[in-house]
């Protein structure tokens, strides 16, 4: 678990950072459950670093998980794929587009190319997901939400 959290602030930061390409054009509703959900576990983004280093404390062990929480998070996704092509129409999986566009559509290759170093760098010795910095966006959610508007349709489209 302290691998995975350790990957959530660079890896939601790319989603926060690419939110008008990934959600702008989204049901409201969707896109602002997957945005409330990138910024909360970017939130408590060490509580997982912390126990382990407390209860083990040994990088080493740590980078030697890692093969084993990507073939969990493999299946993982498939799992998701399968469900989502037995429940959700083809129509809607592609929002209508007829070809959908491969590989993040029109994210920046910069941005994609970028991903796979910051996300390597959470397995070094001495990462804490605690010093990483949120996207400046997260700060914006947090506002808004304290000032009370409505989360539930924050980003997205409002059809």
């Amino acid at each position: 678990m302290a691998n995975l959290e350790a990957t959530f602030t660079p890896a939601l930061t790319f989603v926060i950072n690419n939110r008008e390409v990934l959600f702008s054009k989204a049901d409201a509703r969707v896109s602002s459950l997957f945005l409330w959900h990138a910024v909360e576990e970017i939130e408590h983004r060490s509580s997982a670093h912390a126990i382990f280093e407390t209860v083990v404390g040994d990088t080493s062990y740590r980078m030697k998980k890692t093969p084993s929480l990507a073939r969990h998070l493999k299946g993982f996704f498939a799992l998701i794929d399968a469900e989502f092509a037995k429940h959700v129409p083809a129509h809607d999986l592609t929002a209508g587009m007829k070809k959908p566009p491969k590989g993040l559509g029109k994210v920046p290759l910069r941005d994609k190319l970028a991903l796979p170093l910051s996300l390597a760098k959470c397995l070094a010795h001495g990462h804490d997901p605690a010093r990483e910095m949120p996207p400046a966006w997260f700060d914006t959610w947090m506002r808004e939400h304290q000032e009370g508007s409505d989360m539930t349709r924050f980003y997205g489209t409002q059809d």
